[in-house]
């Protein structure tokens, strides 16, 4: 396999590279449409990781308390990929599907009834 020695290093790329904060500003969008974007992006984050989980197998029940690890492990998510997994579960808390209960979740939400108004239903949409 031939040298990598042509990519530029991690500390040249982010001494290059501008927050995306910046680049919005250059583009001339003003605080408050930056602000809804950022919002808009966390509803599609939340949209994103319930479809997600249910596209695994997830079967939310309303009521049901769950812990992440044990779902990581019963859906065949790889050790490397645990504190994603359950970043995807408090995006749902903060959607409003999950409650943090502890260590775990307890489901607020369940698959019958209707979705938080500012959680999308289909995120491809």
């Amino acid at each position: 396999m031939p040298p990598a020695d042509f990519l530029p290093s991690p500390k040249a790329v982010a001494a290059e590279s501008d927050p995306f904060s910046a680049y919005l500003v250059a583009e001339g969008v003003d605080a408050a449409g930056r602000a809804a974007l950022l919002g808009d992006l966390e509803r599609l984050a939340w949209s994103f990781a319930l479809v997600t989980l249910e596209r695994m197998g997830w079967d939310r029940r309303a009521g049901e308390t769950l812990e992440p690890e044990s779902l990581r492990q019963r859906f065949g998510v790889a050790e490397e990929h645990r504190k994603l997994f359950r970043r995807m579960f408090e995006l749902l808390a903060a959607a409003g599907v999950l409650e943090i209960q502890g260590d775990g979740f307890g489901v607020v939400v369940g698959a019958d009834d209707p979705l938080p108004a500012e959680l999308l239903a289909d995120p491809e949409e």
